[in-house]
């Protein structure tokens, strides 16, 4: 391993082969330390892909830092909740009743295992973002 500094961080970088049953792996790992904490990155490939994707992983890896932007800091998460459907409807009326915007109902679909256009009987459960 080598040792570095990542945006001032202490680091080590490791780069290694990995043989599982069916091939063997090229490995890129990363393990920078923050105040007590380690944060471990790998990326992984083909040993014959490796040589391609290693300065991708690198850039990935070398990128990590504290942030700094503070709208970035000031940002709530997004939680999912699981709500119970009042009223039986389709599933974009049902996700409409709970005062989701149109342009999350591809994704909510998603989510949900669902489609747009399928029925939901009163009582079932959908997962929806709340901020």
């Amino acid at each position: 391993s080598e040792a570095r500094k990542v945006n001032g961080m202490s680091a080590a970088r490791l780069e290694s082969n990995v043989q599982n049953q069916n091939q063997a792996l090229g490995v890129l790992s990363y393990f920078i330390q923050r105040e007590q904490n380690v944060f471990a990155f790998h990326g992984f490939t083909s040993t014959q892909l490796f040589s391609q994707f290693a300065s991708s992983f690198e850039a990935v890896m070398t990128g990590f830092d504290q942030i700094r932007n503070q709208a970035m800091l000031a940002k709530k998460p997004i939680r999912v909740r699981i709500e119970r459907v009042r009223q039986s409807a389709d599933f974009a009326t049902v996700l409409r009743s709970f005062n989701m915007p149109n342009d999350k109902l591809k994704d909510l679909a998603i989510l949900n295992g669902m489609k747009p256009e399928d029925r939901l009987a009163t009582g079932s459960l959908v997962k929806i973002l709340r901020e």
